[in-house]
């Protein structure tokens, strides 16, 4: 019905409320937003492994896309499958739009192609965090984007360049951390 999606705990498809209740998940003080597309073993064998972290993985692959393996990390996760609209900017705008990200004090996005060299990567983003407003890995190249080429960085927006040859500069999207204050200014 309206206001309702299917979403998963583990695989396993349940249908839950559109934004999901801070109880379902809400282990610890850190969310993590997940973009699921790549479903590198290696991301999720050591993300899974770090503690008081809420994960959640927004997908815009197809259920049947998902690796078995992920099951044996079943109430781990929740995983949110969504129409690909504006890549991983787009991704990270679903979880905003879907998820208790207001019951936590950091946010986590990133990609699962990522590598995790250290474990303790999130508790260095919560340290550089107290002093800054966002921490990742920078913005793309150094020239200027033309909207026509990328007109997914525009999927949620409220405002659309001019046009085509309209020329901008872009922040990666696949690693950054920020606080829910942050976010809610």
């Amino acid at each position: 019905g309206r206001g309702f999606r299917k979403w998963s705990s583990g695989i396993t498809e349940v249908s839950m409320p559109k934004k999901v209740k801070a109880v379902e998940m809400h282990r610890g003080k850190v969310a993590v937003c997940v973009r699921g597309y790549c479903f590198f073993k290696e991301f999720y064998d050591t993300l899974f492994t770090m503690e008081n972290l809420d994960i959640y993985i927004i997908s815009h692959a197809k259920p049947n896309q998902v690796p078995q393996w992920l099951q044996t990390y079943k109430g781990k996760y929740l995983i949110d499958f969504q129409p690909d609209r504006g890549h991983d900017w787009g991704c990270y705008q679903q979880f905003l739009d879907s998820h208790p990200w207001e019951q936590y004090k950091y946010l986590v996005f990133i990609h699962d192609d990522m590598e995790i060299k250290k474990n303790g990567f999130i508790e260095r983003c919560i340290q550089i965090l107290d002093h800054y407003k966002v921490v990742g890995n920078g913005r793309n190249e150094l020239k200027k984007h033309r909207s026509g080429d990328l007109p997914h960085h525009f999927g949620h927006a409220s405002w659309y360049p001019p046009h085509s040859e309209f020329c901008f500069n872009s922040v990666r999207g696949s690693f950054f951390a920020t606080t829910t204050d942050v976010i809610k200014r």
